[in-house]
Protein backbone atom coordinates (compact mmCIF):
# COMPACT_ATOMS: atom_id res chain seq x y z
CA UNK A 1 0.00 0.00 0.00
CA UNK A 2 1.58 3.26 -1.12
CA UNK A 3 1.35 6.14 1.35
CA UNK A 4 1.33 9.73 0.11
CA UNK A 5 1.71 12.73 2.36
CA UNK A 6 0.33 16.19 1.73
CA UNK A 7 1.82 18.80 4.05
CA UNK A 8 -0.03 21.90 5.17
CA UNK A 9 -0.68 22.75 8.80
CA UNK A 10 -3.07 24.84 10.91
CA UNK A 11 -1.61 26.90 13.72
CA UNK A 12 -2.80 26.37 17.29
CA UNK A 13 -4.43 29.69 18.14
CA UNK A 14 -4.95 29.24 21.87
CA UNK A 15 -4.76 26.79 24.72
CA UNK A 16 -6.25 26.93 28.21
CA UNK A 17 -5.10 24.83 31.16
CA UNK A 18 -7.67 23.03 33.28
CA UNK A 19 -7.31 22.33 37.01
CA UNK A 20 -6.38 18.71 36.26
CA UNK A 21 -3.47 19.85 34.05
CA UNK A 22 -5.15 19.00 30.75
CA UNK A 23 -5.42 21.53 27.91
CA UNK A 24 -8.20 22.73 25.62
CA UNK A 25 -6.48 23.57 22.32
CA UNK A 26 -8.13 25.49 19.46
CA UNK A 27 -7.09 26.57 15.98
CA UNK A 28 -7.45 26.03 12.25
CA UNK A 29 -7.05 22.42 11.13
CA UNK A 30 -7.63 22.91 7.38
CA UNK A 31 -8.35 25.39 4.58
CA UNK A 32 -8.75 25.08 0.83
CA UNK A 33 -5.10 26.03 0.30
CA UNK A 34 -3.21 24.18 -2.43
CA UNK A 35 -0.86 21.66 -0.84
CA UNK A 36 2.68 20.71 -1.82
CA UNK A 37 1.32 18.07 -4.23
CA UNK A 38 -0.89 20.66 -5.92
CA UNK A 39 -4.03 19.22 -4.32
CA UNK A 40 -6.87 20.86 -2.37
CA UNK A 41 -9.08 19.34 0.33
CA UNK A 42 -12.39 21.09 -0.25
CA UNK A 43 -14.37 22.72 2.53
CA UNK A 44 -17.36 20.57 1.54
CA UNK A 45 -15.25 17.42 1.95
CA UNK A 46 -14.36 18.55 5.47
CA UNK A 47 -17.99 19.49 6.25
CA UNK A 48 -19.10 15.97 5.27
CA UNK A 49 -16.28 14.27 7.20
CA UNK A 50 -16.59 16.15 10.51
CA UNK A 51 -19.74 14.47 11.98
CA UNK A 52 -18.26 10.98 11.68
CA UNK A 53 -14.84 12.18 12.84
CA UNK A 54 -16.29 13.76 15.99
CA UNK A 55 -17.89 10.41 16.89
CA UNK A 56 -14.96 8.08 16.19
CA UNK A 57 -11.88 10.16 15.32
CA UNK A 58 -8.73 10.47 17.36
CA UNK A 59 -6.42 13.26 18.48
CA UNK A 60 -2.83 12.13 18.21
CA UNK A 61 0.66 13.58 18.49
CA UNK A 62 2.51 13.73 15.16
CA UNK A 63 0.19 11.05 13.64
CA UNK A 64 1.87 8.48 15.88
CA UNK A 65 0.04 5.92 18.06
CA UNK A 66 -0.01 8.40 20.95
CA UNK A 67 -3.55 9.00 22.21
CA UNK A 68 -3.04 12.68 23.02
CA UNK A 69 -6.66 13.59 23.68
CA UNK A 70 -10.20 13.83 22.32
CA UNK A 71 -11.90 15.95 19.69
CA UNK A 72 -14.34 18.43 21.23
CA UNK A 73 -15.69 20.43 18.30
CA UNK A 74 -15.07 21.21 14.65
CA UNK A 75 -16.82 23.30 12.02
CA UNK A 76 -16.09 24.83 8.64
CA UNK A 77 -16.72 28.58 8.34
CA UNK A 78 -17.96 30.50 5.28
CA UNK A 79 -14.34 31.10 4.19
CA UNK A 80 -13.64 27.33 4.07
CA UNK A 81 -11.50 27.20 7.21
CA UNK A 82 -11.97 24.21 9.50
CA UNK A 83 -11.92 25.36 13.13
CA UNK A 84 -11.02 22.65 15.63
CA UNK A 85 -10.90 22.27 19.41
CA UNK A 86 -9.36 19.31 21.24
CA UNK A 87 -9.02 18.28 24.88
CA UNK A 88 -5.37 17.21 25.33
CA UNK A 89 -4.65 14.89 28.27
CA UNK A 90 -1.28 13.27 27.46
CA UNK A 91 1.30 14.88 29.75
CA UNK A 92 4.14 14.71 27.21
CA UNK A 93 1.97 16.30 24.51
CA UNK A 94 0.84 19.02 26.95
CA UNK A 95 4.46 19.88 27.78
CA UNK A 96 5.35 20.17 24.10
CA UNK A 97 2.36 22.43 23.37
CA UNK A 98 3.17 24.68 26.32
CA UNK A 99 6.83 24.87 25.22
CA UNK A 100 5.67 25.71 21.67
CA UNK A 101 7.33 22.61 20.25
CA UNK A 102 3.98 21.41 18.90
CA UNK A 103 2.47 24.44 17.15
CA UNK A 104 -0.27 23.29 14.83
CA UNK A 105 -2.88 20.80 13.73
CA UNK A 106 -2.59 18.21 10.98
CA UNK A 107 -5.37 16.12 9.45
CA UNK A 108 -4.90 12.46 8.62
CA UNK A 109 -7.20 10.22 6.67
CA UNK A 110 -8.06 8.64 3.37
CA UNK A 111 -8.96 10.50 0.18
CA UNK A 112 -12.13 8.80 -1.05
CA UNK A 113 -12.84 10.86 -4.17
CA UNK A 114 -11.01 13.40 -6.31
CA UNK A 115 -12.07 15.67 -9.15
CA UNK A 116 -8.96 16.98 -10.88
CA UNK A 117 -6.69 18.20 -8.09
CA UNK A 118 -9.52 18.59 -5.56
CA UNK A 119 -10.19 16.01 -2.87
CA UNK A 120 -13.97 16.15 -2.69
CA UNK A 121 -14.52 13.34 -0.20
CA UNK A 122 -12.30 12.30 2.68
CA UNK A 123 -12.47 9.81 5.53
CA UNK A 124 -11.00 11.87 8.37
CA UNK A 125 -9.34 9.55 10.89
CA UNK A 126 -7.25 11.81 13.09
CA UNK A 127 -6.28 15.37 13.76
CA UNK A 128 -2.84 15.54 15.27
CA UNK A 129 -0.90 18.23 17.08
CA UNK A 130 2.33 18.73 15.14
CA UNK A 131 5.60 20.63 15.24
CA UNK A 132 5.89 22.20 11.81
CA UNK A 133 3.16 24.69 10.90
CA UNK A 134 4.78 26.36 7.88
CA UNK A 135 1.76 28.01 6.22
CA UNK A 136 0.13 30.82 8.20
CA UNK A 137 -3.19 30.34 6.37
CA UNK A 138 -3.76 26.68 7.11
CA UNK A 139 -0.80 24.51 7.36
CA UNK A 140 -1.94 20.89 7.80
CA UNK A 141 -0.82 17.40 6.83
CA UNK A 142 -3.11 14.96 5.12
CA UNK A 143 -1.86 11.40 4.98
CA UNK A 144 -3.57 9.56 2.17
CA UNK A 145 -3.37 5.81 2.62
CA UNK A 146 -4.75 4.91 -0.81
CA UNK A 147 -5.19 6.77 -4.09
CA UNK A 148 -8.86 7.54 -4.82
CA UNK A 149 -10.49 6.92 -8.17
CA UNK A 150 -10.30 10.10 -10.25
CA UNK A 151 -13.35 11.58 -11.95
CA UNK A 152 -13.19 13.67 -15.08
CA UNK A 153 -14.37 17.29 -14.82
Amino acid sequence: MKQETIQLYGAIEKFDSAEDGSLMVSGIASTEAVDSDGEIVTADAMRKAIPSYLQTGTVREMHQPIAAGNPISAHVDDDGRTHFTAHIVDKGTISKIQAKVLKGFSIGGKAIQKVGNKITEILLKDISVVDLPNNPESVFTLIKFEKPAEKKD
